[in-house]
């Protein structure tokens, strides 16, 4: 099937979702699906390198969403912060406690206020759920749950694992949760998102040997 991707890439049948990113402006020969290539795992080590890493060392169980989640899956869009939703067990909390507490977290304020220190320990996240955070590479939106995630477990049918460079292996949302929840979220950032997935998502079906399907609409 690779054949069939790469053709896809160089012949983009009229009427496509990849004919349509690049209509509305995707530079596609940055698009790497992790099947196909490991730039992404690269593209997202400029920005996230240093808490991929720790993730993956103290094997936090979490599932990555969002921005950081489409990189992996090969987007050429970028972000400034990456989001986690984590299992909210005693366990797991200590292992992220241990993985984010090098970063010096601080709370991270609406309207640019400036960040706070807080307790960033096993007993704070525990009696918690959902933190914004700021440490002074990046900002980090650690989530127990969401308006479209009620839990890491939950989550796990709509998750897949990837293997990114250095053997390091990840679990992300899937694209199609992503389209589905940037579709329901529709800010404008969500809608400009939305061509390149829609691409990704045919791309991968087309790997896959099936028709591209949206069932999401």
């Amino acid at each position: 099937m690779r054949d069939a991707v790469d053709d896809h890439f160089a012949n983009p049948p009229p009427g496509s979702k990849l004919q349509a990113a690049i209509d509305f402006g995707v530079d596609i020969s940055l698009m790497d699906p992790p099947k196909y290539s490991d730039r992404s795992g690269y593209r997202a080590d400029r920005g996230f390198r240093e808490i991929l890493d720790a993730l993956f060392e103290k094997q936090v169980e979490c599932i990555i969403i969002g921005g950081v989640a489409l990189i992996l899956h090969g987007s050429t869009r970028m972000t400034f912060d990456i989001d986690i939703l984590y299992r909210h067990s005693r366990e797991n909390i200590r292992r992220l406690v241990e993985a984010l507490k090098p970063f010096a977290p601080k709370l991270r304020l609406a309207n640019n206020q400036p960040p706070i220190d807080f307790p960033f320990d096993e007993q704070t996240i525990w009696n918690g759920a959902n933190f914004t955070l700021w440490t002074a590479d990046f900002d980090i939106d650690l989530l127990a749950s969401t308006e479209d995630l009620p839990s890491y477990e939950a989550a796990l049918a709509e998750s897949e694992v990837i293997q990114t460079n250095n053997a390091r292996t990840f679990r992300i949302l899937s694209l199609d949760a992503l389209l589905r929840i940037k579709r329901r979220l529709n800010r404008l950032k969500d809608q400009l998102a939305l061509p390149e997935i829609e691409a990704l998502i045919e791309i991968r079906d087309l790997g896959r040997g099936k028709p591209s399907t949206d069932s999401s609409r």
